[in-house]
């Protein structure tokens, strides 16, 4: 690493203790916890590939004894369904309230 990579990571580590201080919302790349729901199910149910719903705020993860979906609080639609998987992978979402 050089100087302005080492500055950069110590700048990055200050931003995101000074807002957990503050009580904000953690900058992208860092991760909260998973849905309770999506983490009580089975893995084989579960998304195969990682989805930016399954640590948003801003989803609701159900499920059926047929199906799992999400649906998008923000965007009114269902971001992710095992038979219709739209695999959202970045989304500025959870930095909303």
């Amino acid at each position: 690493m050089n100087n302005q990579d080492d500055t950069d990571v110590m700048m990055d580590e200050e931003l995101q203790e000074a807002m957990k201080l503050l009580g904000q919302p953690q900058p992208r790349g860092v991760e909260t916890e998973q849905s309770p729901t999506l983490s009580a199910l089975d893995k084989a149910r579960q998304p195969k590939v990682k989805t930016a719903c399954e640590t948003c705020p801003n989803s609701m993860w159900f499920s059926s004894p047929e199906e799992v979906k999400c649906y998008c609080r923000i965007m009114h639609m269902i971001s992710w369904s095992a038979k219709d998987a739209n695999l959202i992978t970045m989304c500025d979402g959870k930095f909303l309230d």
